[in-house]
């Protein structure tokens, strides 16, 4: 990527999250970067296309993320705290500051679904070997069919994001943080009493 691609980026993404899909306009954006339309159109066709990049950018950060537990779990044992930061939400607080999540899934529900199956295809496989890794390690159940997690998984974050388009006036009560804490929680830690 040349620099002036990658200021276009950087500067979408700050603009998307910050003050919203709906608020940023492409005109925005090049303002912000400082280059011309013409600059912003021989890389992008549209506002959903730096859109796409600069999600695609972060499916890369996580993809990132986890190969490097990954490896670190491989030179040394993998601890609860360690394998539970994977769910830290503090890591994607860029997430919440705006109505971004909530207008991107309801806006832009093709580039979700793309986006997922990307997601699907590139970090599950490597969630898959973390969580073996964390069964070796003593992490998780041994008696867990790692298959079932994984789709178990899958299944409960479709859930989340269900959750969002169809629960607003929960979402607003609680905030959205709130919400991906509590879902993680039950997630991770279940419903029942272990007394």
């Amino acid at each position: 990527m040349t620099k002036k691609e990658i200021s276009i980026i950087e500067t979408a993404r700050r603009l998307f999250f910050g003050q919203g899909i709906k608020e940023t306009s492409v005109e925005t954006i090049v303002n912000e970067a400082r280059v011309s339309k013409r600059t912003f159109y021989k890389y992008f066709s549209d506002k959903t296309a730096i859109l796409e990049k600069v999600l695609l950018v972060i499916i890369d950060e996580t993809y990132e993320r986890l190969s490097s537990l990954v490896e670190e779990a491989k030179e040394t044992p993998l601890t609860l705290n360690r394998f539970l930061q994977l769910y830290e939400l503090d890591d994607y607080d860029f997430l919440f500051g705006s109505d971004f999540t909530v207008i991107f899934m309801k806006d832009y529900p093709e580039l979700l679904a793309k986006l997922t199956e990307i997601s699907r295809e590139k970090i599950i496989p490597k969630y898959e070997e973390l969580v073996r890794l964390a069964i070796s390690h003593g992490i998780l159940r041994p008696d867990m069919d790692i298959e079932f997690f994984i789709l178990y998984s899958f299944y409960t974050r479709k859930s989340m994001r269900e959750g969002i388009l169809y629960n607003q006036e929960i979402i607003k009560k609680m905030g959205l943080k709130d919400y991906f804490n509590k879902f993680h929680d039950y997630f991770l830690n279940g419903v029942v009493s272990r007394q």
